[in-house]
């Protein structure tokens, strides 16, 4: 018998029926089943293969469209009441308070999985706390920490990926989680002693004028921002 795969290609024309009417042999009947599993088959991939690029797709216009979404709310600020614009302008722990709930509901929203208040609140935090870290450092540790933290993230992508795929990659993950691991220590390490750096800094340069408070929530405006 030759390929079946062959039969199904020289016979894309005839239906099933025709084929059956002409053939009346089991070999003949076994054939175009066959013929017709792999038309399936093909219709089922084909399937496949369109929704992942509609869904694809999707993802792509939803990252656009969020993107266009954060640089336009930028110019929302003035929708709001006038009270709560002057908190947001001159109160720099009313901003940090909005910061802090922002980042909240973003670990809800972003989570694959229902999570505990106590369990939410306390990874918020710590994304808070390292903020605060990133937000006090030299402009040489500040670009660090950025590209360690893209690293981490396309390493999460990587894996992610992997555990999606049916074959087996264990030891390709076990390679990435320990990469992550490392990589997270050093960001962790620089992110502190960056900060340490800073904060000495600012005490040298500020001296009895120093406020803990101010070098934690910030001023409402830089010194060396542009005018």
């Amino acid at each position: 018998m030759e390929n079946i795969k062959e039969y199904s290609d020289d016979l894309s024309d005839m239906t099933v029926d025709k084929l059956v009417d002409l053939t009346k042999t089991k070999e003949a009947k076994k054939v175009v089943n066959e013929i017709k599993n792999i038309r399936e088959k093909k219709e089922v991939n084909r399937f496949i293969e369109l929704t992942d690029k509609i869904s694809g797709d999707g993802n792509i216009i939803r990252a656009v469209f969020l993107l266009l979404i954060t640089i336009c709310a930028n110019y929302l600020g003035n929708t709001l009441s006038c009270n709560l614009q002057y908190n947001l302008i001159f109160s720099a722990q009313f901003r940090h308070i909005f910061l802090f709930l922002m980042i909240m509901f973003t670990m809800d929203i972003t989570s694959d999985r229902p999570r505990s208040i106590k369990d939410i609140l306390s990874k918020s935090f710590t994304v808070y706390l390292f903020y605060l870290l990133l937000s006090k450092q030299s402009f040489l540790t500040t670009n660090i920490l950025i590209i360690l933290l893209i690293v981490i993230y396309l390493i999460h992508l990587q894996t992610n990926y992997l555990k999606s795929k049916d074959e087996e990659k264990l030891e390709e993950l076990e390679n990435l989680e320990k990469i992550t691991s490392y990589v997270m220590s050093g960001a962790g390490a620089i992110a502190i002693s960056g900060f340490m750096y800073y904060f000495l800094i600012k005490l040298w340069q500020f001296g009895f004028d120093f406020n803990i408070l101010t070098f934690v929530f910030g001023t409402n405006t830089c010194r060396r921002t542009l005018k």
